[in-house]
Parts: structure tokens; C-alpha cells; sequence
């Protein structure tokens, strides 16, 4: 993930030497649900939602990016074969989200300051999303899970708990 260019570079490998394969694919990421509170919104506005980290759901042929400023999870088919990513819009692929879904709670906490998403894993067995969020000023760190679907792999939030 590049989040200063807003796009998720996607490499090949070659299987014999492991060694990345010139020309990697571009994937732009497109805008994502809104973050919270204003000094959030206006640093999405600036700096667009920035994705940050990306994971792969382990059974699901998912990924799941994270974009920091935009504080949004979405998931993307893949064609682990090919490496695609998404539905093809020409020589350059648009992260077209089938669905992006908050990591912060839409109540109370997160108003006045700034939360950034900060990094993504699934659990071992696939069933779980767990997004670690920065905060910064006077929010808080916290921890949202996420509920995966096993048939389509969409998220569906749990909760959010404050760390640190």
C-alpha cells in the first residue's frame, strides 16, 4: 500500500527465485465511508483515505485494505492465480469496494480528535477482523473486531474497545 499516492501496488513473484517481477499493477483506491469528527474529515479531505496495510483472509480468496485516514476497511475478490484484484477497468484497476464498513464506533468517543486506522489482521481461522486504531489529541487507541462472513467474506462490525 502506497498511502501517500493513494494506490495498492500489486507484484509478481517469480515462483523459481522469490524475486518481485518488474512492472508491478496499480491499483488506485477509490473514496471511502468518511472518518469521524471534524479535524478527521478535514484531514481526509486534504490527504484522501490513504491505505496503509493490507491482509489476505486466510481461506477466502479476499483481501481486505485498510485506509488510514478514512478509518474504512474494504474487501476485494482475488484471483490467486493471477493476482488480480477487483473487476478490471483497463490497464489500471479501481479499488472498487463491494462493500467498506467504519472501524471506529459511530458513537460518542471518537468527535473531537483524530483516529487513524492503524493496522489489520484476520484471526488464524478466518472468522474474525481485528483493526487497531490510533489516537491521537484526545481520542483514544482502541481495537474494533469485525465478524467475517464465511461464504463472501464481508465484515460485519463487533465492537470496539479502548487500549492503552
Amino acid at each position: 500500500c502506497d498511502a501517500g499516492q493513494g494506490k495498492v501496488w500489486v507484484y509478481t513473484v517469480n515462483k523459481a527465485t522469490g524475486a518481485l517481477l518488474p512492472d508491478p499493477k496499480v491499483v488506485a483506491c477509490g473514496a471511502v465511508s468518511p472518518g469521524q469528527g471534524c479535524i478527521q474529515k478535514l484531514f481526509l479531505k486534504m490527504g484522501g483515505p490513504r491505505p496503509r496495510h493490507l491482509a489476505f483472509h486466510p481461506t477466502l480468496a479476499k483481501v481486505y485494505v485498510l485506509t488510514e485516514c478514512g478509518n474504512a476497511i474494504s474487501w476485494h475478490s482475488v484471483n490467486m492465480a493471477s493476482g488480480e484484484v477487483g473487476e478490471a477497468e483497463g490497464q489500471i484497476k479501481s479499488l472498487s469496494p463491494m462493500q467498506a464498513v467504519s472501524c471506529v464506533a459511530s458513537s460518542c468517543c471518537f468527535q473531537p480528535g483524530l483516529t487513524l486506522a492503524a493496522e489489520i489482521e484476520p484471526s488464524s481461522d478466518g472468522r474474525f477482523l481485528y483493526v487497531s486504531n490510533r489516537g491521537v489529541g484526545v481520542a483514544e487507541d482502541s481495537v474494533a473486531v469485525f465478524q467475517l462472513d464465511q461464504a463472501s467474506g464481508a465484515a460485519r462490525w463487533v465492537q470496539t474497545m479502548m487500549v492503552g
